[in-house]
């Protein structure tokens, strides 16, 4: 039941982020609008002082660590900055009480650390096309919290 949902959630998510690649008139689509693609720049651990691919937890299948990514439109200078967690059941059920409800939001569960899966698999997910950066990054905030989530820019009204 648990393969079926995550499966349904995963496509569901392709489908939400690149829509427009269903379309089967995605050629034809793609010569009215210039698409930019994003694209991972760095990623570290916000609390460890080591890098991701030397990191290595105590229990590899019971860890927890907030990722800064610094996400960028491809090729180009500059970046944005999005947070998620990267944990596994074990820390979920010792950070939480039985009664808590933990939404996911800005989760990624892992069964256990694999430094070269995770980022492969974090590459993947972030290479987003859109027609500007605001598209890409309002697509990315679906499922990592973005430094400029809700950002209202300030008016002298």
């Amino acid at each position: 039941m648990l393969k079926k949902y995550f499966s349904f959630l995963k496509s569901n998510f392709a489908k939400h982020v690149n829509s427009e690649m269903d379309n089967e008139n995605y050629s034809e689509l793609c010569e009215t609008k210039k698409y930019i693609k994003s694209e991972i720049k760095s990623v570290f651990a916000i609390d460890e002082d080591t890098d991701l691919d030397k990191y290595q937890p105590i229990e590899s299948d019971n860890f927890g660590i907030v990722l800064d990514l610094e996400v960028g439109i491809e090729g180009e200078i500059g970046a944005d900055i999005f947070y998620i967690t990267v944990c596994t059941p074990k820390w979920l059920e010792e950070n939480y009480k039985k009664k808590d409800l933990v939404l996911g939001l800005h989760f990624i569960i892992v069964f256990e650390y694999n430094f070269e899966r995770l980022n492969n698999e974090l590459q993947r997910l972030f290479c987003i096309e859109g027609e500007d950066w605001d598209e890409i990054s309002k697509k990315l905030s679906y499922f990592v919290a973005w430094e400029f989530q809700d950002y209202k820019e300030y008016t002298d009204d």
